[in-house]
């Protein structure tokens, strides 16, 4: 009986998973968000009374069968596999997917294998560059070689590199763990939860890739293999520039030299592997013009970004854009400045450190995604915080912003959401004597207060 109930939970998540991967339409909010908190519901129970060591096993076998469930679905949140498809297509007909925009192929009337109007008419962003990164170009390009003019095949093909990622992460965070001398049951926290399994195995976003990359980059510091770390870290930032803000935080525990040569060497290395795919100046143009674009054009679920907007739009009557820029951008240094120089030097503090650079960037962003907290709750498992766990079942509200089309974000959502997750940042900061430093717990298992 005792087995039973675990079992049953499971089971239950396992369904939920399945109706929510494979029956529910992003534009269906009622039918999405009610199986997002019966997921979590689930989740949750299954951290609070059956992660022990007596279940280590059935949680990590759960985390591997919970992915491989889903990924047989078509992405269903999210229509940017359309683009992966696209530039894949490109390649491998021997086109640049960073020399001209999608909308430019149809306006000349260009006839090309797979690239078709009906592909075309499902890209959520015609008119813009290809900003995905030569990592991910080239798993677009080796998925539509194998099959060249199938969508959903094409698609399984970069799933599958996602679920041999996420499989990657999980053994990153049982060898992270044990080096830290941490509770290894922290793993289900990553392994069982909806967000990361829906967005990642379910629709396919590369910053699985990512987040594999950094933590196998943190385990390597931490057994001074900098060598390999730095090669490691240049595939991390094919992937996505992001772990980039990292850099500054090694400066301290590794000193000047030694950061100076990883962030060079990881740098060259991303700058080699990137040539195939970016070899001139226009392609860098074409780049640079995109994320001007996207950063401009492209907000979502911003917290401080549109605060600030608000602030300005009040006091000037008009929006500045460079402006905001310019005060995030010195918020975000000085942020940088203080983590770099005014935290703890331990090379066990790094995931901290590194958790918190994180969330300053997101706070701060004019974008912030649903999968864009998953890097976050990974690197809160190496820490005493659980506010990325509680923002991880808090952001799929934000989904409800696509109910229409054209999607309209709703604000009180986002308001909530932030409101619920400052309460809950609030309540954990309360008692530590420094909430940057506070010492990691090495010897008790998991409890309720670090799910909670």
């Amino acid at each position: 009986m005792k087995k039973a109930i675990p079992y049953s939970l499971h089971l239950i998540l396992l369904l939920l998973l399945i109706i929510l991967c494979y029956f529910t339409q992003r534009e269906n909010s009622t039918q999405l968000i009610s199986l997002f908190i019966a997921s979590f519901a689930a989740y949750f129970a299954i951290l609070r009374f059956y992660n022990d060591e007596d279940n280590y096993k059935i949680n990590l076998w759960s985390g591997f069968i919970l992915r491989v469930a889903v990924i047989f679905a078509l992405p269903n949140l999210t229509n940017d596999f359309y683009r992966f498809v696209w530039d894949g297509q490109l390649l491998t007909l021997g086109f640049d997917p960073f020399a001209h925009r999608p909308a430019s192929y149809l306006a000349a009337g260009v006839q090309l294998q797979g690239i078709t109007p009906e592909l075309y008419s499902k890209l959520n962003s015609p008119n813009y560059y290809s900003i995905y990164p030569p990592f991910c170009q080239s798993i677009f390009g080796i998925a539509c070689s194998i099959f060249p003019n199938d969508i959903y095949k094409s698609v399984l093909v970069m799933k599958a590199t996602i679920l041999l990622f996420e499989l990657g992460t999980l053994g990153m965070i049982a060898s992270l763990l044990k080096q830290f001398k941490l509770p290894r049951n922290r793993i289900a926290i990553y392994a069982l939860n909806p967000l990361c399994i829906v967005e990642f195995c379910g629709n396919l976003h590369f910053e699985a890739g990512m987040i594999f990359f950094t933590l196998l980059v943190i385990y390597l510091l931490t057994i001074n293999r900098t060598l390999i770390a730095s090669l490691f870290m240049a595939m991390a930032f094919c992937i996505k520039l992001l772990p980039a803000l990292f850099i500054p935080l090694l400066l301290r525990p590794f000193g000047f030299r030694k950061s100076f040569d990883i962030a060079f060497l990881g740098l060259v290395a991303a700058v080699i592997f990137s040539l195939p795919f970016v070899y001139n100046i226009d392609q860098l143009r074409h780049i640079v013009e995109t994320f001007h674009l996207y950063y401009e054009k492209l907000t979502f679920n911003a917290s401080f970004f549109y605060l600030i907007k608000a602030i300005q739009t009040k006091i000037t009557g008009s929006i500045n854009l460079l402006l905001i820029g310019k005060i995030i951008g010195g918020i975000f240094i000085a942020a940088m400045f203080y983590l770099t120089f005014f935290t703890s030097k331990k090379r066990e503090m790094l995931p901290t450190r590194m958790m918190w650079a994180l969330f300053a960037f997101l706070l701060l962003s004019p974008a912030v995604f649903p999968w864009y907290c998953i890097a976050l709750l990974a690197l809160s498992l190496f820490t005493n915080y659980r506010f990325p766990l509680i923002w991880s079942c808090l952001i799929p509200l934000t989904y409800i912003a696509y109910t229409t089309t054209p999607f309209k974000e709703n604000l009180w959502i986002t308001g909530i959401e932030y409101t619920l997750l400052a309460a809950y940042l609030l309540f954990e900061l309360i008692g530590k004597k420094n909430f940057i430093d506070a010492p990691l717990k090495t010897n008790p298992p998991i409890t309720a207060a670090e799910v909670h």
